[in-house]
């Protein structure tokens, strides 16, 4: 198996190199440098190494009777080396007894949003291997929601059936998309707005990169569209939706990590969708984005 994902990798590394000859990278790394809004590269620092908004990670704690925030990592993450030209970066695993805990960055300047007509990208790696890594239940590496997952969120996640499938999910407001509010588990996927790849590769032995676009949001149609990539590859789009955010920026996040044991490494937010050229370009910039970061920073 490692063999043939290998293989795959090269076989897929080659034939962006075709596409990336088509532009000059340096046309590509510019276009990505001035849509860059956000860049964490965990390379032992949890802030920002690069931010239009607050580039602060921080920690919120459930506790009774309020939520205590304070900047920082939360207990179950560290800084580990990441290998190859990833540097260092952030592991997930959570000890016993540690729970109610959420790493985020607030969302506001990072990402963009509006109340029409709206884009962006967020870019990050992983390294996992889901079934025997993740904890039991639903494990999102990545969600950007001011409510939750189920309430204007856009996020990938695990599964928590005994497969722990790889799915992506653009959720606009719950009157929306669940407006009988029925209990999510008797809602089949297939009325619901998400994107499951039929093959999703995650190992611990390698690093995975996932891309999630999304194109007109907070329009009154239905034209909006969420894409995931997956290793430079599009894996199918969230599309005929009404993709309505009421989004309070006050409270909106970027959380990582929730519920999640893995590596994840090199997170980058860009303001509006990218191309397909343009992520196949960031995958194949690996591990190493600064040579899109804009000078002093």
């Amino acid at each position: 198996m490692d063999f043939l994902i290998s293989l795959r990798n090269g076989i897929l590394l080659a034939a962006i190199s075709l596409v990336s000859a088509c532009a000059p990278s340096s046309e590509l790394d510019n276009s990505l440098r001035d849509a860059l809004t956000f860049y964490a590269s965990f390379d032992g620092v949890a802030d920002a190494d690069f931010a239009q908004g607050d580039p602060t990670l921080y920690t919120q704690v459930a506790t009774r009777p309020e939520v205590k925030t304070r900047p920082g990592l939360p207990e179950e993450a560290r800084f580990k080396e990441a290998g190859g030209a990833f540097g260092q970066c952030l592991a997930f695993k959570t000890p016993e007894g540690v729970s109610g805990t959420r790493a985020f960055y607030t969302l506001e300047g990072n990402f963009p949003y509006g109340e029409e007509d709206w884009s962006g990208t967020v870019s990050f790696w992983l390294r996992v291997t889901p079934v025997e890594d993740l904890r039991p239940g639903f494990t999102d590496p990545i969600q950007l929601t001011s409510r939750s997952a189920l309430d204007a969120g856009i996020w990938v996640d695990f599964d928590r059936e005994e497969g722990r499938q790889f799915r992506m999910g653009a959720f606009p407001d719950k009157a929306i998309w669940n407006p009988e509010n029925r209990r999510s588990s008797e809602i089949p996927n297939t009325e619901k707005p998400l994107v499951v790849p039929e093959r999703a590769l995650f190992t611990r032995d390698r690093w995975t990169h996932v891309v999630i676009t999304i194109e007109g949001f907070n329009n009154s149609g239905t034209d909006a569209v969420a894409t995931l990539y997956i290793d430079g590859e599009r894996q199918g789009s969230v599309e005929d939706w009404q993709q309505t955010y009421t989004w309070d920026l006050a409270a909106a996040q970027i959380r990582l990590g929730v519920n999640f044991v893995g590596d994840l490494d090199e997170l980058s937010c860009f303001d509006r969708a990218l191309t397909s050229e343009e992520v196949a370009h960031l995958y194949s910039l690996g591990g190493d984005l600064s040579r899109i970061v804009p000078s002093g920073n």
